[in-house]
């Protein structure tokens, strides 16, 4: 993979595959060895959502957690 300048059709690909799969902007950074700036902005142009910091499973799984959490320590109480 590039690290700087134009982006190839077979990036293009690729970063829309990891944008799918839910890595992070900086999981997709590390794996097209590009920055965190040049994935953002580069999925901004190709109209690519990215997940914020997390995968979005795991943020839903945090989710259920804590609500599970909360509800033990409000019957706990």
């Amino acid at each position: 993979m590039s690290n700087g300048g134009r982006w190839s059709n077979e990036e293009d690909q690729h970063l829309r595959s990891l944008a799918r799969s839910g890595s992070s902007i900086r999981q997709i950074a590390l794996r097209m060895n590009r920055s965190d700036t040049a994935i953002r902005r580069h999925a901004a142009e190709l109209n690519i959502g990215i997940a914020g910091g997390r995968n979005v499973m795991a943020t839903v799984d945090r989710l259920v957690e804590l609500g599970s959490n909360a509800k033990t320590t409000k019957r706990g109480a």
